[in-house]
């Protein structure tokens, strides 16, 4: 809707990246937990958390790396 509307606010841009994560926890969990189904190993749903993490550090060395960016031009 805010893309429609061509406007931004301060919740959107909390919410859009939380619900972001819960959709890949969601693909993750569902991923660990159909192959735990399908083959009955238990790697699948220990490995679908790792992922996650992983997946979430990577975003946030992309905000540190933008940050530290930043900080280097206003000084």
């Amino acid at each position: 809707m805010a893309r429609y509307r061509q406007t931004t606010s301060a919740s959107g841009s909390y919410f859009d990246p939380a619900t972001d994560q819960i959709q890949v926890g969601a693909w993750f969990g569902a991923y660990g937990y159909g192959e735990f189904n399908h083959t009955g190993e238990v790697v699948p749903v220990l490995l679908a958390p790792i992922s996650l993490v992983l997946c979430s550090l990577s975003g946030y060395t992309k905000y540190v790396a933008i940050h530290v960016e930043k900080s280097r031009d206003g000084a």
